[in-house]
């Protein structure tokens, strides 16, 4: 087996393992989300806040964390990139 075939063998391994990581970032942002909306009631009772200025809560809240997902997506793909070259094997020119 040359150096080719093991790197797409290798790749193959890694989809399961890369579909779960995704799968638990979306469920790591859903529970976010779920928290703050189920913090809504007290955070409302205590300031005095009518449903319209929790609805601009939330929807404030959400709309940062998407930017901050959206905005963090790239740069973590080039950290894993700038951490993990120096690690992988060196490819040879077949």
């Amino acid at each position: 087996m040359n150096v080719i075939e093991r790197s797409r063998q290798s790749r193959s391994n890694l989809k399961p393992a890369a579909l779960a990581i995704l799968c638990l970032g979306v469920v790591v942002a859903q529970i976010d989300t779920s928290v703050v909306n189920l913090a809504v009631q007290p955070i409302g009772l205590d300031l005095g806040a009518s449903v319209t200025q929790l609805q601009w809560v939330i929807d404030a809240y959400n709309l940062v964390y998407a930017a901050l997902l959206m905005a963090t997506g790239p740069l973590t793909a080039v950290a894993v990139v700038t951490v993990t070259a120096p690690i992988a094997p060196a490819r040879r020119a077949p």
